[in-house]
């Protein structure tokens, strides 16, 4: 789970997790972009 705004306070990519799936056995792999929600620590589709 990657969250640029951790690193670069100033970026523009705030409120947003990036989750890399690097193995899964029947499905797709790759980075899925989500919206982080801080006050609740929870993650959700990007609408």
């Amino acid at each position: 789970i990657y969250r640029d705004e951790v690193y670069n306070p100033d970026t523009e990519d705030k409120g947003i997790a990036e989750i890399s799936i690097a193995k899964h056995r029947n499905g797709e792999i790759g980075i899925k972009r989500l919206a982080f929600i801080g006050q609740y620590t929870k993650f959700a589709n990007l609408a």
